[in-house]
């Protein structure tokens, strides 16, 4: 049994359990993907996991109806790929921030490069969903 972090309720191991028992425990932990090790205590029960999976799948559908079809698709990766090596010092995390939020309160930017800014984390968090002048 596991334990969801949001619900605090018990919810049944499907996949590593079954697959162990039916190769009579031949799977150890050289076989098992990285995945399963790095993510397992933000594993969550169904119910919440379908909240997080439809989260990201709106998350997703936003970012495709905000870039339009003349944005420079290498250029928005160019981006995403300087954060990450920013980031990988470790002292400070970088992430990609749109200047001009694409879901705000008076105005809707683009997903673009001409909306998109390399700033550190806190920074991101502080700015949250809000365009300043």
């Amino acid at each position: 049994m596991r334990l969801c972090p949001d619900c605090l309720s018990n919810y049944k191991k499907s996949y590593e359990g079954k697959t162990a028992r039916k190769n009579g425990g031949a799977w150890g932990t050289q076989r098992w993907p990285d995945w399963i090790y790095h993510q397992q205590p933000t594993r969550k029960c169904l119910k919440h996991h379908s909240q997080d999976l439809a989260n990201g799948a709106a998350r997703r559908s936003r970012l495709l109806q905000a870039t339009p079809k003349w944005a420079d698709k290498k250029a928005i990766g160019n981006l995403y790929r300087e954060a990450v090596c920013l980031s990988s010092g470790g002292l400070v995390a970088y992430e990609v921030d749109h200047i001009v939020p694409l879901n705000g309160e008076l105005v809707c930017g683009l997903h673009t490069q001409q909306n998109l800014q390399v700033i550190t984390a806190d920074s991101n968090r502080k700015k949250s969903n809000k365009f300043f002048d």
